[in-house]
Protein backbone atom coordinates (compact mmCIF):
# COMPACT_ATOMS: atom_id res chain seq x y z
CA UNK A 1 0.00 0.00 0.00
CA UNK A 2 2.64 2.22 0.66
CA UNK A 3 4.66 1.97 -2.19
CA UNK A 4 1.45 2.38 -4.58
CA UNK A 5 0.99 5.82 -2.58
CA UNK A 6 4.65 6.37 -3.42
CA UNK A 7 4.09 5.88 -7.05
CA UNK A 8 1.20 7.28 -7.38
CA UNK A 9 2.14 11.01 -5.51
CA UNK A 10 5.30 10.68 -8.01
CA UNK A 11 2.82 10.31 -10.91
CA UNK A 12 0.65 13.58 -9.43
CA UNK A 13 4.24 15.15 -9.48
CA UNK A 14 4.66 14.22 -13.28
CA UNK A 15 1.74 15.75 -14.29
CA UNK A 16 1.91 18.88 -12.44
CA UNK A 17 5.27 19.45 -13.67
CA UNK A 18 3.85 18.84 -17.47
CA UNK A 19 0.88 21.35 -16.71
CA UNK A 20 3.99 23.76 -15.60
CA UNK A 21 5.74 23.21 -18.75
CA UNK A 22 3.10 24.05 -20.83
CA UNK A 23 1.84 26.69 -19.47
CA UNK A 24 5.86 27.91 -19.45
CA UNK A 25 5.97 27.54 -23.43
CA UNK A 26 2.31 28.44 -24.27
CA UNK A 27 1.82 31.45 -22.60
CA UNK A 28 4.78 33.29 -24.27
CA UNK A 29 4.04 31.75 -27.45
CA UNK A 30 0.59 32.78 -27.54
CA UNK A 31 1.64 36.24 -26.12
CA UNK A 32 4.37 37.01 -29.03
CA UNK A 33 1.56 35.37 -31.91
CA UNK A 34 -1.50 37.35 -30.73
CA UNK A 35 1.39 40.62 -30.18
CA UNK A 36 1.19 41.05 -34.28
CA UNK A 37 -2.02 39.05 -35.30
CA UNK A 38 -1.61 40.72 -38.61
CA UNK A 39 1.77 39.27 -39.45
CA UNK A 40 1.37 35.92 -37.86
CA UNK A 41 -2.63 35.43 -38.48
CA UNK A 42 -1.74 32.95 -41.56
CA UNK A 43 1.44 31.40 -40.05
CA UNK A 44 1.74 27.43 -39.62
CA UNK A 45 1.55 27.32 -35.76
CA UNK A 46 -1.78 29.69 -36.16
CA UNK A 47 -3.74 27.80 -38.52
CA UNK A 48 -3.45 24.49 -36.78
CA UNK A 49 -3.55 26.18 -32.97
CA UNK A 50 -5.92 23.54 -31.93
CA UNK A 51 -3.77 20.48 -33.32
CA UNK A 52 -0.94 21.83 -31.99
CA UNK A 53 -2.36 22.25 -28.48
CA UNK A 54 -4.00 19.10 -27.80
CA UNK A 55 -1.16 16.76 -29.53
CA UNK A 56 1.50 18.46 -27.91
CA UNK A 57 -0.26 19.13 -24.66
CA UNK A 58 -1.35 15.34 -24.87
CA UNK A 59 2.38 14.15 -25.28
CA UNK A 60 3.36 16.61 -21.80
CA UNK A 61 1.16 14.79 -20.04
CA UNK A 62 1.60 11.88 -20.90
CA UNK A 63 5.55 12.46 -20.47
CA UNK A 64 4.80 13.57 -17.28
CA UNK A 65 2.98 10.76 -15.92
CA UNK A 66 5.74 8.21 -17.62
CA UNK A 67 8.06 9.94 -15.96
CA UNK A 68 6.66 10.44 -12.98
CA UNK A 69 5.42 6.73 -13.12
CA UNK A 70 9.45 5.43 -13.59
CA UNK A 71 10.97 8.28 -10.93
CA UNK A 72 8.56 7.01 -8.30
CA UNK A 73 9.45 3.36 -8.98
CA UNK A 74 13.34 3.89 -8.99
CA UNK A 75 13.30 6.06 -6.32
CA UNK A 76 11.25 3.57 -4.11
CA UNK A 77 14.09 1.12 -5.13
CA UNK A 78 16.75 3.65 -4.10
CA UNK A 79 15.07 4.35 -0.94
CA UNK A 80 13.49 0.98 0.12
CA UNK A 81 15.27 -1.76 -1.76
CA UNK A 82 17.00 -4.28 -0.32
CA UNK A 83 19.80 -3.23 1.43
CA UNK A 84 22.77 -5.66 1.72
CA UNK A 85 23.99 -6.53 5.78
CA UNK A 86 27.83 -7.23 5.72
CA UNK A 87 26.99 -8.37 9.46
CA UNK A 88 29.17 -12.16 9.70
Amino acid sequence: MKKILYVGLFTFLGLLLAAVAHAVIEAPTLWFITGDLEQYSDSFVWQNWTLLHRYAGGLLWMLGAGGGFWAGLHYWKVLYGKQETSAK
